[in-house]
């Protein structure tokens, strides 16, 4: 089993108002409803979150809730009588209530302190704080600005440096090649050894025999 998110009041509450309708056993129908709900967002939450698996958990999450505070009413035989369900969206029910009031309460703060300001550009008390506030966004926009031609600069100066780089390599190998073409191959001096002929034997004449003297 999928490990189980906290839930909010109002889903609890929505949870215990279709078990109630519906019963402990029809967990397929109450899982349904819960997915449909117009006040709840599904794409808050995980596609298994309202699972039957996850909202059966979740009851009898808050029915051993209930049981933990049975002691609070056990001196009030009306609620004691109550089914367990009922109990329990009551609860929640009060709780869902404080929520929505805290948070009237926080958006009405939000509100007027909204107002204030509004009042006080009006009145021309932010005029200073404005003009600062617009001097400080063009001061940025401007350093901005000369960064970005900088960079260009930059750039434009590295492209026309690999190009000239690019150019004097190809002149430089057009002249190597064209040197080498043009310029005779020397002999070398093994070459030149080969190519003198030899000097020409000194016949030495023979001494004549003992038969040739006279």
């Amino acid at each position: 089993m999928s490990t189980i998110s906290e839930w909010s009041i109002l889903e609890k509450l929505l949870l215990t108002q279709a078990v109630y309708k519906y019963g402990e056993n029809m967990w397929f129908q109450v899982a349904r409803v819960l997915k449909q709900h117009g006040l709840i967002q599904p794409q808050q939450r995980p596609s298994d979150f309202f699972s039957q698996k996850n909202c059966q958990f979740q009851y009898y999450l808050l029915v051993e809730q209930l049981e933990a505070e049975k002691q609070v009413y056990r001196h009030n035989d009306l609620k004691n009588d109550m089914p367990v369900v009922v109990r329990i969206a009551r609860q929640l029910y009060l709780q869902r209530i404080e929520e929505v009031k805290e948070r009237l309460n926080q958006e009405q703060t939000e509100f007027g302190q909204l107002a204030e300001e509004i009042q006080a550009i009006k009145s021309g008390k932010w005029d200073d704080s404005l003009k600062g506030d617009i001097q400080q966004q063009q001061q940025q926009q401007e350093i901005c600005i000369k960064r970005t031609s900088s960079e260009v600069h930059l750039e434009t100066n590295l492209k026309r440096c690999r190009l000239e780089e690019e150019k004097d390599a190809s002149i430089h190998e057009e002249h190597v090649i064209s040197t080498a073409i043009s310029t005779p191959t020397e002999t070398t001096s093994i070459e030149q050894e080969m190519a003198i002929p030899p000097p020409l034997a000194v016949l030495t004449p023979a001494a004549p025999s003992a038969s040739e003297v006279p």
